[in-house]
C-alpha cells in the first residue's frame, strides 16, 4: 500500500515513516519483497545512502489480484483513524498467532 500510494520510487525510510508499524524491519522486508521479485531497488538520486523501492510488474500483477479478493477494502478502511488502524493491525497480528506468511 505504501509504495502503491507513493506512485513514484520512494526511499527505504519514508517507507518506514508511512508503515503503521514503527518496528518494522524495513530493509528485511524490501528485501525478501525483492528476492520474491515484487519491488525494484535503484540508487536515490539525491542521498547514496539511501535506496528507492517501486513496485515491480509482477507487484502489479499481484497487488491487481489481491484487489479482485476484497474490492471494498480499501473502501471498509478508509474511515479508520491512525490509531484505529493501529489498533486493526496489532488485533490481526493477535489473532494470526505470529504465523509469518511472508517467510
Amino acid at each position: 500500500r505504501v509504495l502503491k500510494g507513493a506512485g513514484n520510487p520512494i526511499s527505504t525510510s519514508v517507507i518506514r515513516e508511512r508503515l503503521l508499524d514503527k518496528m518494522a524491519d524495513t530493509s528485511r522486508m524490501v528485501e525478501r519483497l525483492y528476492q520474491k521479485g515484487l519491488v525494484l531497488r535503484s540508487s536515490c538520486k539525491f542521498d547514496k545512502r539511501l535506496v528507492d523501492v517501486s513496485i515491480s510488474p509482477e507487484g502489479e500483477k499481484l497487488l491487481s489480484g489481491l484487489k479482485n479478493i476484497n474490492p471494498g477494502l480499501d473502501e471498509i478502511l478508509a474511515g479508520l483513524t491512525e490509531e484505529e488502524a493501529e489498533m486493526l493491525s496489532g488485533l490481526l497480528d493477535k489473532a494470526r498467532g505470529g504465523v509469518r506468511l511472508d517467510g
